[in-house]
């Protein structure tokens, strides 16, 4: 590493530091609830979109499909184990809990904590926001499906209809769209320059995030049950193995592997609780697993970065 780059990222981490304490210690008060629902705004609709629009523009053909394929072996094939032995290992729970445990095993944390992280890491946060554009597509198709069997709540519509609803609704997936045509459409260096600059610029506030990692921790804390240990496995070895075989076979390296590494490790994804409530499953569970993974899955990106 340069020491340009060491030194961003020494100054991305005191800032990550700052915003992660200002979260822990506020993270009960009413205040911190309006300021996360403001930070998660600006994640969803400008941060996320404008880094994934100018890595899309951007990224080589080949090494975007090679990251299609190995999202959809490593995250989708979590999810279906998931849904296949969680069940089995988690029998005498009520049908609420196995939901949750199922979806905070099966769908982690995409873009919130692994985009700053990359960018902390590596100075490039490219490879998490085109991994989580890619699997937040299949989230949307497969949270109905999840929720539906374990759900006591009656969720309305065709589940075909409620996966065109969540895209509708998810600001990414106008930005992979864009990213597609202006690149077929408008190969021009003054738009590539443009969106450097807009892509810098989001990335950068990708860093706010780290206050919403400082309150989730404060609301959920560290307790630890046989589901969490459960959710745990899935993470931090099922997911990880997938990753590390399916990225053999499609032969990435550098630091598309490391990004692939760093998600597959990543803890659930706040959003199982936003999940959870919506559907009458078990947010507790969800909270919990949330709360003991978190800086498990922090050192581990840090140890990704020490061996990629």
């Amino acid at each position: 590493m340069s020491d340009a780059l060491a030194s961003d990222a020494v100054a991305r981490i005191i800032v990550a530091l700052i915003l992660f304490i200002a979260g822990f210690v506020t993270g009960r008060k009413r205040m911190a609830n309006n300021l996360s629902k403001a930070i998660s705004k600006l994640l969803l609709w400008f941060s996320i979109p404008f880094i994934l629009l100018y890595k899309v523009y951007t990224v080589d053909p080949t090494t975007a499909l090679k990251y299609t394929m190995l999202v959809m072996v490593s995250a989708l094939g979590s999810l279906i184990t998931a849904a296949v032995v969680v069940p089995r290992l988690l029998r005498s729970l009520p049908a609420p809990s196995i939901g949750a445990a199922i979806l905070a095993a099966g769908i982690h944390n995409s873009a919130f904590l692994p985009i700053p992280l990359m960018l902390i890491l590596y100075g490039d946060a490219g490879p998490a926001a085109l991994y989580s554009a890619i699997l937040n597509v299949i989230i949307v198709i497969v949270v109905p499906v999840i929720v539906g069997m374990y759900s006591e709540k009656v969720v309305g519509g065709s589940t075909a209809r409620r996966i065109v609803n969540s895209l509708a609704r998810f600001p990414p997936f106008y930005a992979l769209l864009a990213g597609i045509l202006l690149r077929v459409l408008w190969p021009s260096e003054t738009l590539y320059t443009l969106l450097e600059v807009a892509g810098r610029a989001a990335a950068e506030s990708t860093l706010s995030s780290f206050y919403l990692v400082g309150t989730t921790l404060a609301l959920a804390g560290l307790a630890v049950d046989r589901p969490v240990l459960v959710v745990a496995a899935w993470r931090f070895l099922v997911e990880p193995l997938l990753t590390i075989a399916a990225s053999i076979i499609l032969g990435l390296e550098g630091i598309w592997l490391a990004g692939a590494l760093i998600e597959a490790c990543m803890p659930p994804a706040t959003m199982n609780i936003v999940f959870a409530i919506s559907y009458g499953l078990d947010e507790k569970l969800v909270a919990r697993a949330i709360g003991f993974t978190m800086p498990l899955s922090i050192i581990a990106a840090i140890l990704v970065r020490l061996i990629v």
